[in-house]
């Protein structure tokens, strides 16, 4: 009996830069959406590295920001989160300081954070019946 050979799976195409503009959020109508939701949280106007790079997130792009301290990096991650419901980010603080700091910030906006580090980890612990 003839086995036939299995088709390799389907592989996605990689990401096509020539139509990074024709996604819904990095476009003048999705800046404005961005703006519009995120404006009732902060106390600022965006910038429009900022609005790209959130846009970007929002279109499911991975975004690498690097600029100097004090240009509202932060901002990058309130963005998508604000903007469209059932958003998660995951962020990498190297300190638990500003881990706590950020989640306290995000929980007082109304956007539901945690944070696990050593000293969460010790305190579920202490706090676990077992």
């Amino acid at each position: 009996m003839a086995v036939a050979a299995a088709s390799p799976p389907a592989v996605a195409p990689p990401f096509d830069w020539s139509k990074r503009r024709d996604y819904a959020w990095f476009s003048a109508e999705g800046a404005q959406k961005i703006r519009q939701k995120v404006a009732p949280f902060v106390s600022f106007a965006l910038d429009t590295f900022q609005v790209e790079c959130a846009a970007r997130i929002l279109d499911g792009q991975d975004v690498l920001c690097i600029s100097a301290t004090g240009t509202g990096k932060t901002a990058l991650i309130y963005a998508p989160l604000m903007t469209r419901e059932g958003t998660i980010s995951l962020v990498i603080s190297p300190t638990n300081f500003l881990q706590r700091d950020m989640v306290a910030s995000m929980q007082k906006k109304g956007i539901a954070a945690l944070a696990i580090n050593s000293d969460t980890l010790i305190a579920a612990s202490l706090a676990s019946p077992t």
